[in-house]
C-alpha cells in the first residue's frame, strides 16, 4: 500500500495548542463523543438522553448536552454510545461525528469581538440553531460555561483555514 501522508499538511501549532490574543485565548477541547441525530425533536432527545437541545445564545453548563443544528437535527456532545444508522422504531438516523469535527473554546472578554470580525454574531439575535457562516466556513457556535466562552465545532477540512483566520484577525490587537 502506498503512503500518501506527505500529500497533506500536518496539523499546525494552532490546532495542537491554540493561541492567546489580547483579551482572550483559543484552546482545543477534547471531547469523548459527538453524535448527530436526525428525526423529530422528541425522538432525537429521547435517544440522546438529553432533556433539551440548546440554541443561540444559550449558555450551556452540562457535560452531556444537545445543540440544534437545524429543525430536524441535533448534535449531541459527549453522547452515550449509540449504534450508527437508521433506527426504524424511533424513525431517526444516528451518525457518529466524532472524527468529523474538532472543538475549540474561544475564551475572554474580547472573544465575542473576535468572532464578530468573522461573521454576523449578535447576542441579542435569538436562534434555535447554532450553525453560523463565518468567513465563508460553517461553524457550530454557542456559549459554554460562561458568558465569555464560545465553543466552536469546526469540520476537519476547514480547521486549519478557520483557525488561521482567527489568528490573523487577532494578531495586531493590543
Amino acid at each position: 500500500m502506498r503512503n500518501d501522508s506527505k500529500k497533506w499538511q500536518a496539523p499546525g501549532i494552532i490546532t495542537e495548542q491554540g493561541f492567546a490574543f489580547a483579551g482572550g485565548q483559543l484552546k482545543p477541547v477534547p471531547l469523548k463523543h459527538l453524535t448527530t441525530i436526525s428525526g423529530t425533536l422528541s425522538q432525537t432527545l429521547s435517544a440522546s438522553k438529553c432533556d433539551a437541545a440548546f440554541g443561540w445564545p444559550d449558555i450551556i453548563l452540562a457535560d452531556r448536552y444537545a445543540v440544534h443544528l437545524r429543525r430536524d437535527r441535533i448534535m449531541v456532545i459527549n453522547a452515550p454510545e449509540l449504534d450508527d444508522g437508521w433506527d426504524p422504531d424511533r424513525a431517526i438516523a444516528i451518525t457518529d461525528a466524532s472524527y468529523g469535527f474538532c472543538t475549540f473554546d474561544l475564551i475572554g472578554p474580547r472573544a465575542l469581538e473576535l468572532l464578530q470580525c468573522c461573521g454576523e454574531i449578535d447576542l441579542n439575535e435569538i436562534s434555535t440553531g447554532v450553525s453560523r457562516l463565518m468567513n465563508g466556513l460553517m461553524v457550530m457556535l454557542y456559549r459554554y460555561g460562561s458568558q465569555d466562552c464560545f465553543r466552536m465545532h469546526i469540520s476537519l477540512p476547514n480547521r486549519e483555514a478557520f483557525l488561521e483566520i482567527l489568528s490573523r484577525k487577532s494578531q495586531n490587537w493590543t
